[in-house]
């Protein structure tokens, strides 16, 4: 995975509540969960031979 760049909201307390990303590495990070999760099916059904 490539270097991320977030950017933080945080509480009055400076305790993060919440992350911003530019899309870019948005879109990196959902491909990323998908092919995990392609990888996991496929290993589920071939465990199941």
């Amino acid at each position: 995975m490539a270097a991320m760049h977030p950017q933080y909201i945080v509480d009055e307390k400076e305790q993060r509540k919440a992350v911003i990303l530019p899309e870019s590495e948005w879109k990196q990070i959902l491909d990323e969960l998908e092919e995990l999760d392609d990888i996991r099916a496929y290993d589920k059904a071939v465990s199941k031979k």
